[in-house]
């Protein structure tokens, strides 16, 4: 039992303690988040000032959208078509930035086709922010916890998240896929059927949302798996009628010339380079010496990665972050999704302050690699870092449910 002196002493230090911590912990975040939006800032100013926005990645879905209102659907996925389009709605422009999403997301940008294409990407800007905001009013009941270390950290960290920048000025569509898991993690915890149903709207990038619906089945949560299941019927579907038959021939061979089948010259022509990618493929492309050490080495890897999160504890945030990190391709813009398992991550209630720093840390990684240089595919470390925090939260969830 021990004195009860001691006990006594023990709990009056105690929540001075914490309070050490915390003031600590607030310092950390507010310098980061200024070091973040200084970057945040000095890329931007670069990328407007260096880059016209007909070489923004807005390129390819503003021709999509544009095949797709002409009722040119069927060519959606021949390159040297869209290759056409591209020099003659957009610019004259050395390659082509080929469409390799499904073509139910081509139906989305068709609208902003019917407008010139330096109109449609300040519009595409418009809409980025607009579901920017609209994600953090869909998390803003997560943000309590956070906001016991420093009142303003939801919002430094969606103003200082560098991946919304770059999605913003590109004209991406990461931060609608992020939106799209922020909603489906919140439906998740009173409906995981809906939740499945929400994150099958996300297949247009399938490389992030197939691992997550891998995991739920393998965690036998059947209710989400069939959600999922027919959420992406409805979308297979649609994107079937857009395209017909070229999303069944055409597709699958260029997703394959575009990851494993990359080739030196598909890397001149598509504009990819592996290296630069912000997950294990990345960090395997930069180190391993020949095509097939990079292909083994990835399955291996990504196999391990997935084996181990199959043995942890269903989460939506260790889901999420795996997935970045095993997916077969992933750009710096992609990294917006990692706001939603590192949000869900540091709200958590019972999670330790060092637990809680490995989350935040995750969010300051793109500034970190960007900032100073760092090659891109170190950005890996922002998912590690979740999923190390969500690990150390499992294993401690199985320490006190053993004692």
């Amino acid at each position: 039992m021990g004195d009860p002196r001691m006990r006594i002493h023990h709990r009056d230090v105690l929540p001075s303690s914490i309070d050490q911590v915390k003031r600590r912990s607030s310092h950390f975040f507010i310098a980061a988040a200024i070091f973040a939006v200084f970057v945040e800032i000095f890329s931007l100013g670069r990328a407007v000032r260096g880059v016209p926005a007909e070489a923004f990645d807005f390129r390819q879905l503003y021709a999509a959208g544009y095949i797709v209102r002409s009722g040119r659907g069927a060519s959606l996925y021949n390159l040297e078509f869209q290759k056409q389009i591209e020099d003659r709605v957009v610019s004259q422009h050395e390659g082509a930035l080929p469409f390799n999403h499904l073509a139910f997301e081509a139906g989305l940008f068709a609208p902003l086709a019917t407008t010139r294409f330096d109109l449609a990407y300040k519009l595409m800007m418009v809409a980025n922010v607009a579901t920017l905001i609209a994600c953090y009013f869909i998390m803003r009941d997560r943000f309590g916890p956070l906001r016991e270390f420093w009142r303003f950290l939801p919002e430094a960290i969606f103003l200082s998240f560098l991946p919304f920048a770059v999605t913003i000025f590109q004209g991406q569509d990461s931060i609608l896929l992020a939106l799209i898991f922020a909603i489906s993690a919140t439906v998740h915890e009173r409906d995981e059927f809906l939740s499945g149903i929400v994150l099958a709207a996300g297949l247009f990038k399938f490389q992030f949302v197939l691992p997550v619906a891998v995991l739920f089945f393998f965690w036998k949560r059947r209710r989400f798996v069939n959600g999922f299941a027919m959420g992406a019927a409805v979308v297979l579907l649609i994107s079937l009628a857009i395209a017909g038959p070229a999303l069944v021939e055409e597709y699958p061979r260029s997703l394959v010339s575009m990851s494993t089948g990359l080739t030196e010259s598909g890397q001149q022509i598509y504009g990819i380079r592996p290296q630069d990618m912000t997950n294990i493929r990345g960090f395997v492309s930069a180190i391993a010496s020949s095509h097939f050490a990079v292909v083994a080495t990835l399955v291996m890897v990504s196999g391990a990665v997935l084996v181990w999160a199959v043995r942890q504890r269903a989460s939506f945030a260790l889901a999420s972050a795996a997935a970045v990190a095993i997916s077969i391709h992933c750009l710096q813009h992609d990294l917006s999704i990692l706001v939603v398992p590192a949000v869900l991550t540091l709200s958590t209630k019972s999670i330790g302050q060092d637990k809680r720093l490995l989350a935040a840390g995750a969010l300051i990684v793109p500034s970190i690699v960007y900032g100073f240089g760092i090659p891109l595919w170190a950005d890996l470390a922002a998912s590690v870092l979740i999923l190390a925090a969500n690990a150390r939260m499992n294993h401690q969830a199985r320490d006190f449910a053993v004692a």
